[in-house]
């Protein structure tokens, strides 16, 4: 999916006045991060993992990005090339998390 097709769809799916609002205000990456987190805010993200204590903080997927938030509640987005890579980078982030949580306890 390109940046635009996943705006469009976000402006389509959330046509709530607030989130018209907040991709009216955003631009360039931050455009695509608020698209992400209508979808993250519906519950229609990807995937979801992490926490904002773990060393890779609270992360999502929606399509070929990854949006991170860190524990003072940052966010920033990973924009990979395809679907399939950013599934993948959202496994080992995954597993990174899994091993953390473990070692932790």
């Amino acid at each position: 999916m390109t940046e635009e097709e996943l705006i469009a769809k976000a402006r389509k799916a959330f046509p709530l006045e607030c989130i018209e609002d907040y991709l009216q205000h955003s631009d360039g990456d931050n455009l695509v991060l608020a698209a992400c987190e209508a979808f993250y805010m519906d519950g229609s993200q990807d995937d979801i993992s992490g926490d904002m204590e773990a060393p890779m903080g609270h992360f999502y997927r929606v399509d070929r990005w990854i949006v991170f938030t860190d524990y003072q509640g940052f966010r920033f987005l990973e924009t990979f090339n395809t679907e399939e890579q950013a599934i993948e980078a959202f496994q080992n982030l995954d597993k990174e998390y899994g091993d953390w949580i473990s070692n932790d306890e």
